[in-house]
């Protein structure tokens, strides 16, 4: 990967939830929540929209897809492009 570094100090899940909420229109009813919402999404701006925003889109959109590389990693998931997965390597295996 182009940089390690822990994703906990990238974003937090309620970091991801709130960009995909505000990325699909949700609203909630709840004050807090609207009161924060003026506000972008921490993943949006600064060093982390830098770091992490693009490959966010990217899986969101499709261009790329999460697998895990190695499990016993730190870091065990990997990003490849769609068109990298050969969709034919199962169904191959399956009808034969």
């Amino acid at each position: 990967q182009r940089n390690q570094m822990a994703p906990n100090l990238v974003a937090s899940m309620s970091h991801i939830r709130e960009y995909l909420e505000q990325q699909l229109g949700n609203q909630r009813r709840d004050r807090k929540y609207r009161t924060r919402k003026k506000n972008q999404p921490l993943i949006t701006s600064g060093w982390r929209g830098e770091f992490i925003l693009q490959l966010v889109e990217d899986v969101l959109s499709g261009k790329l897809v999460a697998h895990v590389a190695n499990p016993t990693s730190d870091q065990p998931l990997s990003f490849v492009p769609h068109s990298a997965i050969d969709p034919s390597s199962k169904s191959d295996e399956s009808s034969q």
